[in-house]
């Protein structure tokens, strides 16, 4: 099979291009003839890892995320340029913008596309005004495609709410990951706490309660990992010095050493305003961590409360502060909820089962 997957980019590391890559990268070693398209900044590891599986990657120039007719003129001519060369059997989409032009491109290319909708750009916490107006977009968009993938059912449920397309045209498939190494695995019963949050510092991510929460609980023992960049990265550093907390806090940057920084974690958490389904707590999942998380969009689907962690309402400060000082003083809660956790990853968000569901949709939609 010649496929080709387009993503919007490949400079900031999320879910959409974790799936990517592993997706690619696994097709590629099978046999597959692979190719990749997406904007023109990158990631040097991640497009090192691409090539080094005989991956072809495109750089579009235009393909950015934001909203600019004239560049996405000329990304769409682009993509449908890169397509005509490469004559794939099937294009694979991710994220909003490249789910659009690509799927505008699919159907002026007449090449069988397959979009996957790692969340909806309407989702809950968005203004109603965006809301209606992406919907709208992605309601126009849906007749170009003929399936769509969802990494949640909250997302699924949230399409069908907004008249995206009939049910037919959705099937959920979880979002799956690689295993680790067994020297990979957390210790989440170690007394001296390393709490970690992976998130972009941007909306809909709330670092500020966080730190807020902490500083009321700065007399138990804790540290604190950020992992990820934003454009409010400087803000959340301003705020951590007004508390006084440098010393209790780390920020890791865009780092390709996750895995080995939530091994000497305790406890993972996410907060948050709205969420698809996020990858950061997977790789929480199969670390072995309990994980305390805001409970909105597809989130409950990855945290049962009270068994392998806790979920919180939105912006709830005082429901934070109690189970984040519970897990804090509970070394047998932490070991309890981390085995939940990894049993949680292995029955249902392996590689392997994502890998298998996906591709059974890739052998439908190019054999009929």
């Amino acid at each position: 099979m010649k496929i080709c997957y387009i993503v919007t980019r490949i400079d900031e590391i999320g879910g959409a291009q974790i799936h990517v890559r592993d997706m690619a990268c696994k097709m590629s070693k099978l046999g597959h003839e692979v190719s990749v398209i997406s904007g023109k900044k990158y990631d040097r590891q991640y497009l090192n890892e691409l090539k080094k599986n005989r991956i072809n990657v495109f750089h579009v120039k235009r393909l950015i995320r934001e909203i600019n007719l004239f560049s996405d003129l000329l990304a769409l001519r682009k993509i449908m340029k890169v397509l005509r060369k490469i004559k794939p059997d099937l294009l694979s989409l991710h994220a909003s913008k490249a789910g659009f032009l690509g799927r505008i491109a699919g159907v002026l290319t007449k090449i069988t596309t397959l979009f996957t909708a790692h969340g909806w750009s309407f989702s809950e916490g968005v203004s109603m005004k965006k809301a209606i107006f992406y919907a709208a977009a992605e309601k126009l968009a849906s007749y170009l495609v003929r399936k769509i993938i969802n990494v949640c059912n909250y997302d699924k449920g949230l399409a069908l709410k907004y008249g995206i397309a009939p049910s037919r045209k959705f099937t959920v498939i979880h979002n799956g990951m690689p295993d680790i190494t067994p020297n990979l695995l957390a210790i989440p019963k170690k007394n001296h706490c390393r709490i970690v949050m992976t998130a972009r510092f941007a909306p809909p991510k709330d670092h500020e309660l966080l730190l807020l929460v902490l500083k009321k609980l700065e007399e138990l023992p804790w540290h604190l990992d950020l992992i990820g960049t934003g454009p409010k990265e400087d803000e959340v550093k301003r705020i951590v010095g007004e508390l006084g907390l440098n010393e209790k806090i780390t920020f890791h940057g865009q780092t390709h050493r996750v895995a080995e920084i939530l091994s000497r974690a305790q406890i993972f958490v996410l907060i948050t305003n709205w969420e698809g389904l996020p990858r950061s707590i997977i790789e929480a999942l199969r670390a072995g961590l309990p994980i305390i998380a805001s409970n909105v969009g597809g989130i409950s689907e990855l945290v049962e409360h009270e068994t392998n962690g806790y979920l919180i309402p939105r912006g709830d400060k005082r429901q934070l502060t109690e189970y984040l000082r519970i897990l804090l003083s509970d070394s047998l809660q932490r070991e309890y909820m981390g085995k939940e956790s990894r049993t949680k990853y292995e029955l249902g968000f392996t590689f392997n089962s994502m890998y298998g569901k996906t591709t059974a949709i890739y052998k439908e939609l190019t054999s009929s």
